[in-house]
């Protein structure tokens, strides 16, 4: 099931961008204009990343670290913290 779905998406993908047009680019943007991938997804993403290349970076707690990326992304505090550790639900 999974497979046929892949592969689905990579015809629809060729044939949108052409056999060899598709970059990984080009990929990611049609994924979030069909739905595939949510933007909040690429977002969160992006927060883990920052997180821990702050975190490795510079010598701010993880608090001060967490208190930024919601500034950053105008999210609460409280956001991050669930994006970066979301088992602790």
């Amino acid at each position: 099931m999974i497979e046929e779905l892949i592969e689905s998406i990579a015809e629809e993908i060729k044939r949108v961008y052409g056999e060899n047009g598709a970059t990984v680019t080009n990929i990611v943007y049609y994924a979030l204009a069909e739905g595939i991938i949510h933007p909040t997804g690429i977002r969160d993403y992006n927060i883990k990343r920052q997180f821990a290349s702050m975190q490795a970076t510079t010598d701010l707690s993880k608090t001060k670290i967490m208190y930024t990326l919601a500034n950053d992304h105008n999210l609460s505090e409280s956001q991050v913290y669930y994006i970066i550790n979301p088992d602790k639900k």
